[in-house]
């Protein structure tokens, strides 16, 4: 049998009859001190309504003692294939499994990649559709208690072992995040929650435009080119700004200037500099920053700081410090911009170059967990659809 979730109502497909079994499905409690920990906020609205639904079927299926394989689908789930032949290829390994969940590959090309829903090992994955063993759905209630969207904790009780999860690929329906309800509910929530969050304290921010005003005005003076990168880059071209939720700043510079830049930082002692190297591709790099900055125990430097990344020749290319390649004319000449009235430079051909960094730039917000005066992750990653136009700046926020 197939139950499908629809709003807040669900429906029985049985036998060819459809009977609706709850109009009104009742919210069932949540926690939402965990959710607030994990993201740094409550949990949306809609998920919490969503995830009694299924709490509602699994409660269903034990009251009516059904042992069958039960399909369970949300909103606008369209199925290419009957239910008899979904419980006829489960059946026979149905002492195997609790729940399958029929997947969606990263790679596999689709009008819109469900990024909003977790996923784990190259998988998306969601509560859209999945199918329960309807022998062992106490596994399922022991999953009751809401703390995360429903996807999530099936998701963590598949991976501790709490489910044992089948995953396989068919084609036995098709799904638009665009028209589910928990899609939309979620995209706007978190976009309303990600415009609340500013992770820099005035003073730093202060501090690190300071130095970065000084590290530009001395290239400047020294006919250096000194280009935005990674984060800062992004933040420009999208946000017009450091992005509220990346505390530093990034700058890059050729290999063959960095020098006398290092030389002109030393002689002044204006800022302290240390260098680094990263670890993923054993490149050097430089940060910059103040002697009276806020210190954190094992660490040469303080906080806030500006990063300064080198550009590697390599033939007609560059390759980073933190290990992106592009070609010299995706740099050179450098388009002047003022951030904060610090006089840099961003790539010629930024497009290209943040496409190589950041998967979707221009159709999500991806906020990294990662802070950087903390030196720990502070809260899970978040990610929300928005709108860019043709030169990948934000309009719909």
């Amino acid at each position: 049998m197939i139950f499908h979730i629809n709003r807040d109502s669900v429906f029985l497909h049985n036998n060819h009859e459809i009977i609706e079994i709850s109009s009104d499905t009742p919210l069932q409690k949540s926690n939402t001190h965990y959710h607030t920990e994990k993201y740094g906020f409550e949990m949306c609205p809609q998920d919490i309504q969503n995830y009694s639904a299924h709490i509602f079927i699994w409660e269903y299926i034990l009251k009516h003692n059904i042992e069958a394989p039960c399909v369970i689908i949300e909103n606008d789930v369209r199925l290419n294939c009957t239910y008899e032949t979904i419980a006829n290829d489960t059946e026979p390994t149905s002492n195997d499994w609790d729940i399958v969940i029929p997947y969606n590959k990263l790679n596999v090309e689709t009008d819109l990649k469900n990024e909003i829903f977790p996923s784990r090992l190259g998988y998306y994955w969601g509560s859209y559709f999945y199918i329960v063993n309807g022998r062992n759905i106490e596994k399922l209630l022991s999953l009751k208690a809401i703390r995360q969207p429903v996807d999530e904790e099936i998701l963590e009780a598949s991976f501790n072992n709490t489910l044992k999860t089948l995953l396989i690929d068919t084609d036995w329906f098709e799904f638009n995040e665009k028209n589910c309800p928990v899609y939309q509910s979620r995209s706007s929530f978190f976009l309303e929650k990600i415009q609340e969050i500013n992770v820099w304290e005035s003073n730093h921010k202060e501090q690190a435009i300071s130095i970065m005003t000084y590290l530009a005005n001395k290239s400047k003076e020294l006919s250096l080119n000194l280009f935005a990168h990674a984060g800062t880059l992004l933040g420009i071209v999208r946000h017009d700004d450091i992005m509220p939720w990346d505390d530093d700043v990034d700058l890059c510079m050729d290999e063959q200037e960095i020098q006398t830049l290092l030389d002109a930082v030393q002689e002044e002692n204006i800022i302290k500099y240390t260098k680094s190297i990263w670890h993923k591709t054993g490149f050097e790099y430089y940060k910059f920053f103040y002697e009276n900055g806020e210190y954190k125990n094992g660490y040469e430097y303080t906080f806030p700081f500006v990063d300064i990344w080198l550009l590697f020749h390599r033939g007609n290319s560059f390759i980073t410090s933190d290990g992106y390649e592009a070609y010299t004319s995706d740099y050179l000449p450098g388009k002047e911009y003022s951030l904060h009235q610090a006089p840099i430079l961003l790539p010629q051909n930024h497009e290209s170059i943040l496409n190589k960094m950041y998967k979707n730039w221009d159709k999500y917000i991806k906020v990294f967990s990662w802070s950087h005066r903390q030196k720990e992750n502070s809260i899970d990653s978040i990610i929300a659809p928005i709108k860019t136009d043709n030169t990948g700046k934000l309009i719909t926020y």
